[in-house]
């Protein structure tokens, strides 16, 4: 039952255990420690002096930011992490031992503002480190499923630290309660340490290989020539400076109300802001658990990118009337939480559009020198506003709180603009990102120039068929020479890949030159007794006065002759001839049907339909054509066999042809008839899909929905079939890869009910996950964003998970659970695949099933297909 509502798997228990314990033993101590300095720093200090720590804070970060990148590589992220908590213990139990002996240095108590910066750069530290480490445990895929219900400890701890603070004070003095915060960071490292004696480390050497030399000074140029040469980082890198900018102004405007409100009162403010970060945790920890995942799922990661700056605006607006506690506490909770739920872990994925061998450079140019740097530069302009403009304008004495919810406006508003031509730009970035690596023509005719086109047509030969692919660039003059040429290949080739230009060149001949073209054929055209054109009846009479075998060396002369003269009333009744023609006279008989639109006769068109796989792949294409002008829906049944074609352009001719008489139909029900009829490949599934698609809408959503659900059902079929054989066989089994080949089929065929959600590049990208686990993440980011909900949850199963048996443990009850191996192997035998039928026979000879002994027997006799009746009497050799 727990393992239902919780999303964690089989084996990942106690990773995550150890994670949250290590986690909320953190937070309860700096919950503690981040409220004593703020109720210590405001009482002493006041608001005022913010900028100058921004800066501190900011200058001491870089600094640390600079040789982060290095030691970690050189030393890994698990011996730097343990470091650094050591650091973060022994630092603050100095501050500690300074406060308490009231240390000061020029009248000024030094540990308030050591102790105060110290939380945020430890915090910076804090959440790269656990980021990095947490990736030698958990892969991408469980990231995303686990990172946000392992940070829900995050406000576990702040919610025990919260409480427990204003009931601490009650007792000892801000001082001593502050002790609970370095020694938290110890209890923290003996946690980590018993988590890495239990728990087999992944992958040992993150971060260890290809070093390189950490330079601030070369990692902030090449930053921002990166960011200067991409739209996408320019975007990105924006977001973020405006984040800081804003994130800062708000500290500012609460921490002013803070200093305002509870003048005089440390304890109490201790205790205020105790309970507040407890209720607040208790708060977030709904957010996060039960909003931000719905949230996420319903509008994508991306768009909640916009809840940031929209609450924001709001509560800037009611502050400009109202500058209450009330009003103090929603920045508060907005700064510190709200972000933290929603923004922080919806911009961190922007990162996935970062090249991958470029990730580790952007993740520490960003989140370090970037958000550093522009950090300080923004304290040292609040510096400036805040010391020095109330002595020009004294207005400003009484306070900033009013200006800077002005200025968050107008900076929160450039922030939705930014945050929206990002997630466009990310959109690209990701699809550029992942089919780079793809091939792609580059050399397109309609490129070449006018002379370079003239000079393709003078060193080609007009028999080079792959010269007739430059001519869709080509003007008149340029047909006209070829037909002219006296090439008859090279009229008919016209005729079919451009008839429009040719009926354009043909209408400037005169009939001489129609008369040369015919001789330069040759010299039959003369045998028929004229030189000039006849009427329709004389030329056919003629035609039916020669016996079929002398009439046939006539045809090409005759079907060139109608074409020049467009004599198109002699066609049709030619078509009785069709079958005594050769090869060569029904392309040019059939090109001459669909030049003209001719509609043949219904006995024709079922002869043609019936013996069109016996023919070359040229004349089937040809034919499909040249069949979608007749009018005989009788043939629609038959039709639908080729959609299982190999050839691509067969099955598109008839998918056209099938389209054109499905339209007629008055009832579109009896195709879902035909598709049930038997089982489809995924080529013609496709078609099948594809056909569904163009129908009347309400036709389309019902067929749709019937053709999920066949496949999900054909899918977890394979699936479990799959799974149980993987017991049984050897890793190298054919029959298994034939089975997970269909498994791949299935999945792709699956992804068309995206279209209307995705381009053909973005379908790619899902495809490719499919076989290659570093795409899964991409697919997943993509997926996710999808309103098709239901084929979006079979799909994920597949993607958030490394192998078959673990998407079978995710799709199947306990109920459904459980392998009968006769039963799968009798249901591979009755099936409608004979190459899948003959790997199942022989898999039973290599376990030596003889269970199965009589029906292979009787498969000897009965089946037609070579495949199962060789493998049949091959059973029946080794079991005699």
């Amino acid at each position: 039952m727990l393992q239902k509502l919780l999303p964690i798997k089989k084996g990942e228990g106690l990773i995550v255990f150890f994670l949250m314990l290590y986690l909320m033993v953190v937070c309860i101590g700096t919950s503690i420690g981040i409220a004593v300095s703020t109720s210590l720093l405001l009482e002493n200090f006041g608001a005022s002096k913010l900028p100058y720590i921004f800066v501190g804070i900011s200058f001491i970060s870089l600094f640390t930011s600079s040789f982060y990148t290095f030691i970690i590589k050189k030393i890994g992220c698990s011996k730097l992490y343990k470091y650094f908590l050591l650091i973060a213990f022994i630092s603050t139990l100095i501050c500690n031992i300074l406060l308490r002996n009231n240390i000061q240095i020029y009248g000024i108590p030094i540990a308030i503002i050591i102790q105060y910066m110290a939380f945020f750069i430890f915090l910076g530290i804090e959440i790269i480190n656990f980021n990095n480490y947490s990736s030698k445990y958990l892969n991408p895929i469980q990231k995303k499923r686990l990172y946000s219900f392992i940070l829900s400890a995050t406000k576990l701890g702040g919610m025990i630290g919260g409480f427990s603070l204003s009931y601490l004070l009650t007792f000892f003095k801000q001082e001593n309660v502050l002790l609970i915060w370095p020694f938290a960071y110890f209890l923290a490292l003996l946690v980590l340490l018993t988590f890495e004696s239990k728990v087999l480390n992944k992958n040992e050497n993150l971060g260890v290989n290809r070093q390189r030399k950490s330079n601030f000074f070369k990692d902030l140029s090449l930053g921002i020539q990166q960011v200067k040469s991409n739209h996408f980082y320019f975007l990105f890198a924006l977001l973020i400076a405006l984040d800081i900018c804003c994130g800062s102004l708000i500290i500012l405007q609460f921490n002013e109300g803070l200093g305002k409100v509870f003048m005089g009162k440390p304890q109490e403010l201790s205790a205020f802001l105790g309970k507040f970060c407890a209720f607040a945790n208790i708060i977030a920890l709904f957010l996060q658990m039960f909003v931000a995942p719905k949230l996420s799922q319903k509008f994508g990661v991306t768009k909640i990118n916009f809840l940031f700056p929209v609450i924001s605006i709001i509560l800037l607006i009611v502050s400009l009337y109202s500058w209450k506690l009330t009003i103090i506490g929603l920045l508060m909770f907005h700064k510190d939480y709200f972000m933290s739920i929603f923004h922080f872990p919806n911009r961190a994925q922007f990162y996935n559009g970062v090249e991958s061998q470029k990730k580790s450079f952007f993740l520490g140019f960003f989140e370090g020198i970037w958000t550093h740097s522009v950090s300080m530069i923004f304290g040292l302009v609040l510096i400036f506003v805040v010391q020095f403009l109330p002595r020009y304008f004294p207005i400003l004495k009484d306070g900033f709180a009013y200006y800077f919810s002005i200025a968050g406006i107008i900076l929160f508003s450039l922030y939705i603009y930014i945050a929206y031509q990002l997630i466009r730009s990310y959109k690209k970035q990701l699809l550029n990102l992942m089919t780079g690596d793809d091939v792609k023509t580059k050399l397109m005719a309609c490129n070449l120039s006018y002379i370079e086109l003239e000079g393709v047509f003078q060193s080609s030969s007009s028999k080079d068929v792959a010269m007739y692919d430059f001519m869709v660039a080509c003007d008149d003059i340029y047909f006209q020479k070829i037909i002219l040429s006296g090439d008859k290949n090279a009229l008919w080739k016209i005729l079919e890949l451009y008839p429009n230009k040719f009926k354009k060149v043909l209408v400037s001949l005169n009939d001489n030159e129609k008369y040369e073209i015919l001789n330069s054929f040759n010299d039959k055209y003369k045998d028929f007794g004229f030189d000039k054109v006849l009427v329709k009846d004389e030329l056919l009479l003629y035609v039916d006065s020669l016996n079929v075998k002398r009439a046939s060396k006539y045809f090409d002369c005759l079907f060139s002759y109608i074409l020049l003269f467009d004599l198109q009333s002699l066609i049709l009744p030619l078509e009785k001839y069709f079958f005594c023609l050769k090869e060569s006279q029904k392309l040019q008989f059939l090109n001459l049907i669909e030049y003209y639109k001719i509609s043949l006769s219904k006995a024709i068109s079922l002869k043609i339909l019936s013996n069109v796989f016996k023919e070359s792949i040229l004349l089937q294409k040809i034919s499909f054509k040249a069949l979608e002008h007749s009018n005989h829906i009788e043939m629609l049944k038959n039709l639908f066999n080729y959609f299982e074609s190999n050839s691509k352009s067969i099955r598109k001719s008839v998918f056209n042809l099938t389209l054109k008489w499905v339209e007629k139909l008055q009832d579109s029900s009896i195709i879902l008839e035909y598709y049930y009829e038997r089982k489809w490949s995924f080529q013609a599934k496709v078609c099948w899909y594809n056909l569904f698609s163009v129908l009347d809408k309400e036709f389309n959503q019902i067929a749709k929905k019937d053709l999920f659900k066949n496949e999900k059902k054909e899918l977890l079929l394979l699936l479990s079939q799959v799974v149980c054989l993987k017991n049984f066989l050897d890793k190298e089994s054919v029959l298994l890869e034939v089975l997970s080949q269909d498994i791949y089929d299935h999945l792709k065929f699956l992804l068309l009910f995206f279209e209307d959600d995705f381009d053909e590049n973005s379908l790619r990208i899902i495809e490719k996950s499919f076989l290659n686990q570093n795409h899964k993440y991409e697919a997943i980011e993509l997926i996710t964003s999808s309103n098709n909900k239901e084929v979006c949850s079979l799909l994920m199963a597949f993607l958030e998970v490394s192998s078959l048996e673990e998407t079978y443990e995710t799709l199947f009850s306990k109920d459904e659970k459980g392998f009968d191996l006769s039963k799968i192997l009798n249901d591979l035998l009755d099936g409608d695949d004979a190459w899948v039928r003959a790997l199942t026979m022989n898999e039973i000879i290599r376990l030596n099933l003889k269970d199965f002994k009589e029906k292979i027997l009787s498969f000897e006799n009965c089946v037609t297909d070579l495949y199962s009746g060789e493998m049949a009497q091959h059973c029946i050799k080794v079991w005699s």
